[in-house]
């Protein structure tokens, strides 16, 4: 709902975590001409999601471990695995992330300019006192708006009581050093070190702030009364706008397949000629000799 309220229809989405695809089977029907990727590293879990969303690519190995371009996928979605340990991918070992940080910046590396990724963490994603993270994540993406989850939103199916985030960012065209007032923390008067977007935006915190006696010093969000309802209302008022779209009315739009190189004529199994810009398979129209000359190419 919430994508679809940002102006996504359809395309090419990636849950970079999807367990046995829980995010597959609510996607909504206006959205069934996409192209769903999942990763999971958990066998078990990978091979129930591989049966239950045949038409899905599931991929079952580690997020680092894949072969898909950067400026692939036209939105990402689900929930990060979140542990105070690094991923080893040469590409990001520099940056000295964490299991979670990797995820969120993975994940928008992967998608296209202008793409969407509705994504799930902890909370001290956003509250950790170290901000080079966050300074990282402003480069590349810009925050659309964030929801903060009560203990209680997972107690029912994951049996766990934490208070998470579900960030809403969107792909910048080009990285900017300018530093966003997400990237900072400040004190609340109890003491208590918050995102200042939540600061701003109270009211997409989904409760109440308390001590949180299972650890020193941190605060829990709490919420007894809380319902996928409050959920929905936060969503809906996170607006943003994706870029106009690229595609002219002549233009064929199809998600790209992941095993083509970008900027390349690739053949169909029909043998229909298309060209892959990032995450969009275009239909291409040439003359006789110009077909044959790029069918011997690409054999």
């Amino acid at each position: 709902k919430a994508l679809n309220n940002l102006g996504f229809r359809h395309g090419n989405i990636l849950e970079p975590s999807c367990g046995i695809g829980n995010f597959f089977g609510m996607l909504p029907d206006e959205m069934k001409g996409s192209k769903m990727y999942g990763v999971e590293l958990d066998s078990i879990s990978g091979r129930i999601a591989k049966q239950l969303y045949q038409e899905a690519e599931i991929t079952q190995s580690g997020l680092e471990n894949t072969g898909y371009e950067n400026n692939f996928f036209d939105c990402a979605i689900g929930n990060v695995p979140f542990g105070d340990y690094q991923v080893a991918d040469a590409r990001y070992d520099h940056f000295h992330l964490k299991i979670h940080e990797y995820f969120l910046i993975r994940s928008v590396d992967l998608m296209r300019a202008g793409g969407i990724a509705i994504l799930i963490t902890a909370k001290g994603t956003l509250d950790g006192k170290n901000t080079s993270f966050r300074k990282l994540l402003a480069k590349k993406a810009v925050l659309i708006g964030a929801v903060r989850l009560p203990i209680e939103a997972f107690q029912g199916m994951a049996g766990t009581k934490v208070t998470s985030d579900i960030l809403v960012l969107q792909k910048k065209e080009h990285a900017l050093s300018d530093t966003a007032t997400w990237v900072d923390t400040v004190q609340t008067p109890d003491g208590f070190r918050v995102n200042s977007y939540f600061m701003e935006h109270p009211e997409q915190v989904l409760g109440d702030l308390q001590a949180d006696t299972r650890f020193p010093h941190a605060f829990c969000v709490t919420k007894q009364d809380f319902c996928a309802d409050d959920v929905k209302a936060a969503l809906d008022r996170i607006k943003g706008t994706l870029p106009e779209s690229v595609h002219t009315e002549e233009t064929v739009y199809a998600p790209a397949p992941a095993d083509v190189k970008n900027y390349t004529y690739f053949f169909d199994e029909r043998g229909a000629l298309y060209f892959k810009r990032n995450s969009v398979m275009e239909a291409v129209s040439v003359g006789r000799m110009a077909r044959q000359r790029i069918a011997g190419m690409d054999e």
